[in-house]
């Protein structure tokens, strides 16, 4: 099998970090993922990168490679293109879904819940973020309620901008 091309991919994540604060979202189950063991097995494993933490962050033609921190601990990551499938840009909202990477069970999700979205037991209060740092700099991942992002995923092609039925509050 030969090298896939990620280049796309990468340009838009290096368009982001230029912006600032940038959440990426990974398949923690793609060969080659580095991060903390308690982490392994996440589909939906959202991690903030930034050129201004003051911690290393390269990308390269294999994919993403940061020292990140997690439980006031830091953490060398390595993030290949293939896990990489949804970046948000922070400072912008602007956001990118790369639709041949999302996991199957995200698409189950977004299915599911486009088939349900009739039903009035579903709340907006359901639908909305979750914050799961622990201050400006904090950085890590964990798992995102199921409805909050199969909307983020229905909303967003892959030559779309901002969801139109989530946000990511930013700083």
């Amino acid at each position: 099998m030969g090298q896939l091309d990620f280049s796309f991919k990468r340009k838009q994540l290096e368009r982001f970090l230029e912006l600032g604060k940038t959440m990426i979202v990974i398949d923690s189950r793609v060969d080659g993922v580095d991060v903390p063991e308690y982490l392994i097995g996440d589909y939906q494993l959202r991690l903030n990168l930034s050129l201004n933490f003051g911690l290393p962050v390269e990308l390269d033609k294999e994919g993403a490679h940061a020292t990140l921190t997690f439980r006031g601990s830091p953490y060398h990551c390595t993030l290949p293109w293939r896990s990489i499938y949804a970046v948000i840009s922070h400072a912008s909202e602007d956001s990118q879904v790369f639709a041949e990477d999302v996991p199957m069970e995200m698409l189950l999700e977004a299915s599911s819940h486009e088939a349900s979205s009739h039903d009035d037991s579903v709340s907006p209060s359901s639908l909305s973020d979750t914050d799961d740092a622990d201050g400006p700099e904090a950085v890590g991942g964990s798992p995102l309620p199921a409805p909050a992002i199969s909307p983020l995923l229905k909303a967003v092609s892959p030559l779309a901008g901002k969801p139109s039925g989530s946000s990511v509050n930013g700083e």
